[in-house]
């Protein structure tokens, strides 16, 4: 097994001071996530780097509107690493950026899972997943602790320079995400940040509300969970979206499960056999150790090949260019999380915790 960590940083301040310090601390991790999108958005839609950046400023005044404090952020975080307003507002809608001119390409992430007392070991309540993409993301990321004046503290596993991406917060509340193929990429609050917005909040119910907010970029799996055990998840897109509660665990890959929103997948059948085996698979393992799940099993779960050539630790091949990228095990009740860089069938997870 590997022992190669993620570095833990701990931001603190007001929003403009912590995107400072992001930016100054990841400087050069940064600029390289940059090239990632740029490239990206030249080969899935013939998108340059002057039209990303002229894209990215569409969504400001959706940031404006629902969450005004991130622009602060950024700005310090521009000011930190020393790159544009624009090029940092590109790296919190990256996807969007690559995506709105034509569908396609997009990353396969993730699968994504919780489980409450009535299915674990130890009575404790965990969520998580798998975060599958194409590029050397491992290199760029971080786990993050967000630490702003008045605000619950959230930590988070992040490629360089967004200010959102995987993870929980001090009031024991977690938000995990999956892709989900469909169309309507459009001008709105951006996907990654809506995790982020969700883990401000205090309670469930307010985390919950953050899921729907109306004016949405595009389409995303939302899977929130508390330390109480209450599970829900949002399957939405930029037009719609269907809620659907989890009685002691709940499981998501990528593809729609609440009928209502059949009509939006847009799965061809490779994508579609990929993301069924491995919700099945997770299904599965976590039915058949009902009552003797914890953190040691989870590893065995998230690092599963059983299910060969689809499997929930993905492994590039020559015939799929992603991979996982970053295994994460949110403990609600212990308030840590756990993560492995990298495979987490060859790579140990270290213990992060708030500060």
């Amino acid at each position: 097994m590997s022992q190669s960590f993620y570095d833990h940083l701990v931001f603190t301040g007001s929003h403009r001071e912590v995107g400072r310090q992001y930016g100054e601390a990841l400087r050069e991790k940064i600029l390289g996530h940059l090239e990632i999108i740029y490239r990206n958005a030249y080969k899935v839609s013939g998108v340059t780097k002057e039209k990303a950046l002229q894209i990215a400023q569409m969504y400001e005044p959706y940031i404006e509107k629902y969450a005004p404090h991130y622009l602060d952020e950024i700005a310090g975080l521009g000011e930190g690493a020393g790159i544009t307003k624009a090029e940092a507002l590109l790296l919190q809608v990256r996807q969007e950026v690559v995506n709105l001119a034509r569908f396609g390409g997009i990353d396969p992430e993730c699968t994504a899972f919780a489980v409450t007392s009535e299915y674990t070991a130890n009575g404790k309540v965990y969520s998580g997943q798998n975060s599958d993409m194409y590029d050397d993301f491992r290199s760029i990321t971080n786990v993050i602790t967000f630490c702003v004046i008045g605000k619950p503290q959230i930590m988070m596993a992040v490629p360089a320079g967004q200010l959102s991406f995987l993870g929980m917060n001090s009031e024991g509340i977690s938000c995990n995400c999956n892709m989900l193929h469909c169309t309507g990429w459009k001008k709105g609050f951006p996907r990654y940040l809506m995790s982020r917005l969700i883990l401000e909040q205090r309670t469930f119910e307010e985390a919950c509300a953050k899921a729907e907010i109306p004016e949405r970029a595009s389409q995303r799996n939302i899977l929130i969970c508390d330390r109480e055990g209450h599970i829900a998840n949002y399957e939405t897109t930029s037009t719609d979206l269907a809620r659907i509660d989890g009685k002691g665990y709940l499981v998501h890959t990528n593809h729609f499960l609440a009928p209502s929103m059949f009509q939006y997948e847009k799965s061809n059948n490779i994508e579609t056999q990929n993301s069924t085996t491995r919700y099945r698979r997770m299904c599965q393992l976590i039915e058949e150790n009902k009552g003797k799940i914890d953190d040691l099993k989870l590893h065995h779960f998230l690092g599963d090949h059983g299910t060969e050539p689809d499997t929930i630790c993905m492994h590039e091949t020559a015939e799929r260019g992603y991979h996982t990228f970053v295994s994460i095990i949110n403990n609600l009740t212990d308030n840590v999380m756990e993560v492995a860089a990298g495979n987490p069938c060859c790579n140990e997870y270290a213990i992060y915790e708030f500060r």
